[in-house]
C-alpha cells in the first residue's frame, strides 16, 4: 500500500525532529560560548554560511564537522548529535 504524497513515515518524522534538535544544540551552545557564526566557522574550518544553514536546520554537518564542532564548543559529539550524556 502506498502513502499519499506529502505524508511522512515515522522514521522520516524522527529524522526531522533529530535535525531540529541538532540545529538547536549547535546554536544554543555557540551563543552560550559567546561566539558569532563567523568565529565558529573559522574555528571549525568552515564558512559562516554553513554554520547558518546548520542552525537554520537546512543542512546537517558531516561527521568531520560534527567532531570539530564538539571539540570547539567543548561538548561531546554524542550530546551534539543525539542529546546523549552531558554537554
Amino acid at each position: 500500500m502506498s502513502r499519499p504524497l506529502g505524508s511522512k513515515s515515522g522514521a522520516s518524522r524522527q529524522r526531522i525532529r533529530l535535525q531540529k534538535e541538532i540545529a538547536a544544540r549547535i546554536r544554543e551552545t555557540r551563543v552560550k560560548r559567546g561566539l558569532s557564526q563567523a568565529t565558529l566557522a573559522e574555528r571549525v574550518h568552515s564558512t559562516q554560511q554553513c554554520v547558518s544553514l546548520w542552525e537554520a536546520n537546512k543542512t546537517l554537518p558531516d561527521v568531520d564537522a560534527l567532531l570539530s564542532l564538539s571539540l570547539t564548543l567543548g561538548v561531546t559529539a554524542g550530546w551534539l548529535a543525539f542529546g546523549e550524556g552531558t554537554p
